[in-house]
């Protein structure tokens, strides 16, 4: 018996907190790759920009390797860190929204995809870390999902400015452009 004195239905499911499995596995993943990039590239750093991140060269020689081991790498600390928070906050939402399924698809088909363009689009002397695919993919996502969604963020941390989602999606598409 509930708390209200009615019975529950039998077609009522049980309150169960969200589970996040997908999208904690694939910070874990990761985490895991930086640390093993971070003790590669001190032992030996032209063996992580030949043999692990996605170029032209590896693509002759046939790394097919390289198309799965690109999506896990980092240019910097602060690229995965950024990478890291923006997957956890925004993906939390998507991952509860779409399902776990569909949040892998999502996140994997977003790495290939910018695999894929910064195959076809960037000049062929580049070595792609290609993490930020994924991530970019669930922050459309999610600007899709919601767009009229309002974020509040301290502009300098002080001055409150409150942007929709979809504005923030303009913002960075210009953003990226310019890059």
């Amino acid at each position: 018996m509930r708390l209200s004195g009615r019975k529950a239905s039998r077609f009522t499911r049980s309150w169960a907190p969200p589970q996040r499995i997908v999208l904690l596995s694939l910070i874990g993943l990761n985490a895991a790759a930086f640390i093993v990039q971070l003790v590669l590239t001190s032992w030996n750093q032209p063996f992580v920009l030949e043999y692990l991140g996605l170029s032209d060269r590896g693509i002759n020689d046939a790394y097919a390797w390289q198309f799965f081991t690109a999506p896990l790498l980092h240019n910097n600390i602060w690229h995965f860190a950024a990478d890291m928070l923006v997957l956890y906050f925004i993906g939390r939402d998507v991952e509860a929204i779409i399902g776990q399924r569909q949040f892998l698809f999502l996140y994997l088909f977003g790495a290939f995809s910018g695999e894929l363009g910064h195959l076809f689009l960037m000049p062929s002397d580049c070595v792609l870390f290609g993490a930020s695919g994924g991530v970019a993919a669930i922050f459309i996502a999610y600007t899709t999902i919601l767009p009229e969604l309002e974020m509040t963020t301290l502009l300098l941390f002080m001055v409150p400015v409150r942007l929709k989602m979809r504005r923030l999606a303009q913002i960075v598409l210009i953003d990226s452009l310019d890059a």
